[in-house]
């Protein structure tokens, strides 16, 4: 018999042990690396919660794979961050939902746990306000009539306001240096007495200022639509507080 042919199964032998190996190897080092992922998500949710002062954990993502390397280059490609009924000084807002990429850590303060805060390059975000919020912004910046007035869906774009002295006209809204600024109808305006149309674009026309928002958020425009305000934001250069 030929003395290649009596090798050659115990090459393919050692040849399937090897592979085996070596994906047994490869998976244990995905296993680690989603673990390593996953643990780091969990304590950068639990820091943001404290220092973001938010009641309920928010939710992180670490995009990008693998994981660790970006540990070790001290550099993460993409961070996604959403929080859910934000309240600020008595201001609630829904949701915020941000993407922050550019974002560094250096690996010594990664692996010591010793990160104090996180600079971002550049961000882009998502920011919901119920009419449930907006009405709270009404009722707080609205001055006397705020707490009478009711906002509501008329549209896209649009919003309704309702009220006393049958008050009821469509107005838009718009973002104007971080803050929402309601603009009525002339036409609906121009059906009110004199004297209620000066209180109603005075009640309306106030800025709205939506506080601080979480993860470096800043407003920068948006629209109305069924569900409130869906708003835009920006989180460039920001840096987000862990510690």
């Amino acid at each position: 018999m030929d003395a290649g042919a009596q090798q050659a199964p115990p090459r393919r032998r050692r040849l399937r042990r090897v592979l085996v190996g070596v994906l047994v190897a490869l998976l244990l080092l995905l296993a680690l690396d989603r673990l390593a992922a996953a643990g780091a998500e969990r304590s950068l949710a639990r820091r943001l919660q404290t220092t973001e002062g938010l009641s309920s954990r928010p939710e992180v993502h670490l995009r990008g794979f693998p994981f660790l390397t970006q540990v070790l280059a001290g550099r993460y490609g993409e961070v996604d961050l959403r929080a859910h009924d934000v309240e600020r000084q008595g201001v609630r807002v829904s949701d915020v939902d941000v993407q922050l990429k550019g974002v560094q850590v250096s690996p010594g303060d990664a692996f010591s746990g010793r990160v104090r805060e996180v600079p971002v390059r550049t961000g882009t975000g998502s920011v919901l306000l119920s009419y449930a919020d907006l009405n709270g912004l009404v009722r707080q910046y609205g001055g006397a009539l705020g707490s009478a007035v009711t906002v509501g869906p008329a549209g896209p774009g649009r919003l309704r306001a309702d009220g006393p002295l049958g008050l009821s006209l469509t107005a838009s809204v718009e973002v104007v240096e971080g803050r929402l600024l309601v603009t009525p109808d002339p036409a609906g305006l121009s059906a009110l007495p004199p004297s209620v149309s000066s209180l109603v674009t005075s009640t309306l026309r106030a800025p709205l200022t939506v506080p601080d928002l979480p993860f470096g958020a800043r407003l920068t425009g948006g629209t109305l639509d069924d569900s409130g305000a869906s708003l835009t934001a920006t989180a460039d250069g920001a840096v987000l507080p862990t510690r």
